[in-house]
C-alpha cells in the first residue's frame, strides 16, 4: 500500500461485508477493526510521548 500511486489508493472500495476496505488493483484488504486497533496504538504512543515516555505499543497487547 505504501508504494501505491494516489490513483490506486483512490480506487479502494468498501468490502461486500462492510467490515473492511478492498483495493482490487493492489490485491489489498484492510479490516475496519484493524484500522481502529492501529489508530488506538498510535494514540496511546502519542499520549505517552507527550509526557516524556517513549514506548512502542503492540497491537496484539490491546
Amino acid at each position: 500500500m505504501l508504494a501505491a500511486t494516489p490513483e490506486q489508493r483512490r480506487a479502494g472500495r468498501i468490502s461486500a461485508s462492510g467490515a473492511g476496505l478492498h483495493w482490487d488493483q493492489l490485491d489489498e484488504n484492510i479490516s475496519v477493526s484493524g484500522l481502529m486497533r492501529e489508530a488506538e496504538c498510535h494514540h496511546i504512543e502519542e499520549r505517552l510521548k507527550s509526557v516524556g515516555i517513549a514506548v512502542k505499543v503492540n497491537i496484539d497487547d490491546l
